[in-house]
């Protein structure tokens, strides 16, 4: 310390122990040793200022920070988004504030799932009921391991020797599709592995599992591959399905148009496709449960690339959603019958998208609905 210094430091111990207040004291000491003066009075070294670190014992020295960020308080949570056969999740976010232009990006949501309510039991006979044979034991991206037989209208669908996308069995002898799975019309190459859980394209028919060679395939007659308006192809197996599997059953078709589908439903998206963008694909067939996006939504996330034939399902948050290889698969939701029990329903096809599970961007789906007539009409001639 230098002789000036310590002669005003001991000139400023006689006065404090005279006249001069403790605060007004520890200010003229922070002063003289270029210090900080914290709120409480405390002097501390500027470098301690803005690190991160409550140096004062105050939070002062953390306090009106040039690139300093605050999150605020988290909301309350959100009601969960289906009551009905799935837990359904529920989500809440929070605020950053920042004093400079760098920092947070605004907002943070967190999303969990609900608990399970009890409510209408699934269906146990018939189109859009599962054949469950073991509980659940994570590939669509924020998915789990699905349960042998859960969703036993799922299809693998092979080209050649090489897996290329999923679909759906709706009838014995009929599957749904995205068309841009498909470069031709041509059905020789391709076979459908039916009541897989497992990426095999080997079937196990002691379990229950069925291949089928491909007669027919069918291509929207206005799919547009640019931008993969009508993306749906119906195929026509060569042979019936059995219907004695323990795995295997159609997925239900809203044939009279009356059925509401909308964010409130429950809703399942399934299918072997990558577990991240760019990732690998699953080797246990995966589920996720997503709510339906209201089509303002949908819209004001991709604008004028949404068409009316399209849906589109998922979190705006990011986290849960389909993925390559996914493509062509089921997007299923349940609706009550007259029995007072739920079934699954073939509400949309795994179409395209932005990314895997990207914030502000769901997937996009094929909107089934807008199809009846026409996956009816093919039906018919070919019986």
């Amino acid at each position: 310390m230098s002789g000036l210094k310590s002669k005003l430091l001991f000139l400023l111990l006689i006065f404090k122990s005279s006249a001069i207040e403790d605060d007004h004291f520890n200010g003229l000491l922070c002063q003289l040793f270029n210090l900080f003066e914290c709120s409480n009075g405390h002097c501390i070294q500027p470098r301690f200022l803005c690190d991160g670190y409550d140096t004062c014992g105050d939070n002062s020295d953390e306090e009106y920070c040039p690139d300093k960020c605050f999150w605020g308080e988290w909301s309350s949570w959100s009601e969960c988004n289906t009551n009905c056969t799935n837990a359904g999740v529920r989500k809440r976010t929070r605020m950053c504030s920042c004093s400079s232009a760098t920092g947070c990006d605004g907002k943070d949501t967190q999303v969990e799932a609900c608990s399970k309510l009890t409510c209408n039991p699934e269906g146990t006979e018939g189109c859009g009921t599962s054949k469950e044979q073991e509980p659940p034991s994570s590939r669509i991206v924020g998915g789990e391991d699905a349960a042998v037989g859960r969703w036993p209208w799922q299809a693998m669908l092979y080209n050649k020797k090489f897996f290329t996308c999923g679909g759906t069995l709706i009838g014995r002898k009929y599957v749904i599709s995205a068309a841009h799975c498909f470069r031709s019309e041509n059905p020789k190459p391709w076979r459908v592995n039916l009541g897989k859980n497992r990426l095999r394209k080997r079937v196990f028919k002691g379990n229950g599992e069925h291949g089928a060679e491909v007669s027919k395939i069918i291509i929207h007659p206005d799919y547009n591959s640019l931008t993969n308006d009508n993306d749906i192809a119906l195929m026509v197996l060569e042979e019936d399905v059995p219907t004695d599997s323990d795995v295997i059953n159609t997925a239900c078709l809203d044939y009279s148009g009356n059925r509401i589908f909308d964010p409130t439903s429950s809703c399942v998206i399934t299918g072997w496709g990558k577990t991240e963008f760019g990732g690998n694909v699953a080797e246990i067939l995966q589920e996720a449960e997503v709510p339906i996006v209201d089509q303002k939504d949908c819209i004001d996330s991709y604008g004028s690339d949404i068409t009316d034939n399209m849906i589109c399902a998922g979190y705006l948050a990011g986290g849960v959603d389909t993925c390559q290889g996914d493509s062509g698969g089921p997007l299923v939701c349940t609706s009550l019958k007259e029995d007072n029990k739920e079934y699954w329903y073939l509400v949309g096809i795994t179409s395209w998208g932005y990314g895997c599970a990207t914030p502000n961007f769901p997937g996009v789906y094929t909107k089934v609905s807008n199809y009846i007539n026409w996956i009816k009409e093919n039906i018919d001639e070919n019986p």
